[in-house]
């Protein structure tokens, strides 16, 4: 297996780690300690700086960066995600800033599916609050929506690969 797919298949065992772990504790007290995302970050960006080194860096690397930072942002504060939401979507970000290969194949079409799988949860998440009309401090929880998109993409980017 070469050290490039060692490093994605890394970075996806992490990352699902990570986002299970946020999901049980949204469902179970509605709140995701702060240490999930002081731990995730780092290895995210170790992973991913130890992939560019492979691939090599451009400046696309940082624009997906920033603006999936200030996605994350602007969701955070227009009320439509939590802070543990929108920090995870930060740091998924950080661990796959590109759909996996796209560095070295060029802008894929891959890239509208993953943009998709993202943005489902929040679709969701907004469908459940108006048909529940739920207060703020009451909303369903997110996490395991975003877990269940990130599993989705990764389930696709599998199948794009080996078949």
């Amino acid at each position: 297996m070469s050290l490039l797919l060692s490093i994605l298949l890394c970075k996806l065992v992490l990352t699902v780690g990570f986002l299970s772990y946020a999901a049980w504790c949204d469902v179970k007290t509605r709140c995701t300690p702060n240490r999930t995302w002081v731990y995730f970050a780092p290895l995210a960006i170790l992973l991913t700086c130890m992939e560019t080194l492979i691939v090599g860096v451009s400046w696309q690397l940082f624009v997906s960066i920033g603006f999936t930072v200030m996605y994350a942002l602007f969701v955070f504060y227009a009320k439509v995600v939590g802070g543990a939401d929108s920090k995870a979507l930060i740091c998924i970000g950080l661990a796959f800033p590109f759909w996996p290969f796209t560095q070295t194949g060029g802008f894929s079409i891959m890239v509208f599916v993953g943009a998709a799988a993202y943005l489902m949860p929040l679709i969701i998440y907004s469908l459940i609050q108006k048909f529940c009309k739920r207060e703020y401090s009451k909303k369903a929880p997110l996490m395991p929506f975003i877990l269940a998109s990130f599993i989705t993409l990764m389930i696709l980017w599998l199948a794009f690969l080996f078949c």
